[in-house]
């Protein structure tokens, strides 16, 4: 504020509170890169991590690749309300098994990734059976949850990071068919047992 001769005599000061505003613009980025039924981050961010950690730095460089068994079957038979209690287990466990440096996506309907840098195949393996045994004493209605797993580590710059993620999906698509029988016929049973426990008398 200016007297007559435009000194200085005072100021205004506005004060606007931003916080909702803030508050609704970090949920719309958090929105942005993770995935609403799991918590875990989503594909697009996974696509974006996964070129930026394609770089020497982080090499071996280890993809891995996961897919829930009968996520089909448990929406048909118990509807899709099992279903997402099926996918947030698999999360949840995925979450305690992996530590902070790994990159943690659902990047479909029942798959999941994981980008891990500075690998080993050791390490891999150790995460993978502590990933098995952590999963092996949920059961949802009866039905154990298994999760088929495929990886491949990206040790070379000139190796193209598509081709280490498709060498990673097709070791999980053929664990996922050399279980799928078992899992089958053990879902049958468990969904057998669901009903004869519900209804005796039928």
């Amino acid at each position: 504020i200016l007297d007559e001769d435009d000194q200085v005599v005072g100021a205004v000061i506005v004060i606007r509170d931003i916080s909702e505003k803030l508050l609704k613009q970090q949920e719309i980025e958090y929105l942005s890169s993770h995935d609403f039924l799991t918590d875990l981050y989503n594909r697009r961010y996974f696509s974006e991590q996964l070129h930026i950690f394609d770089n020497p730095d982080y090499y071996p460089l280890a993809l891995i690749m996961l897919d829930l068994n009968g996520l089909k079957l448990f929406n048909d038979a118990y509807g899709h309300e099992i279903g997402d209690l099926a996918l947030r287990e698999v999360s949840n466990v995925l979450k305690n098994t992996f530590y902070d440096n790994a990159i943690v996506s659902r990047i479909g309907g029942d798959e999941f990734a994981v980008i891990i840098p500075n690998a080993s195949i050791e390490m891999i393996e150790k995460k993978k059976s502590e990933f098995h045994e952590q999963l092996k004493g949920i059961t949802i209605q009866n039905i154990k949850l298994t999760v088929a797993i495929g990886y491949e580590l990206k040790r070379y710059a000139d190796q193209q990071i598509e081709e280490i993620l498709k060498v990673a999906e097709n070791y999980m698509y053929r664990n996922k068919l050399s279980e799928r029988h078992s899992f089958r016929n053990h879902a049958i049973k468990a969904i057998l047992k669901t009903l004869t426990d519900k209804y005796d008398a039928e």
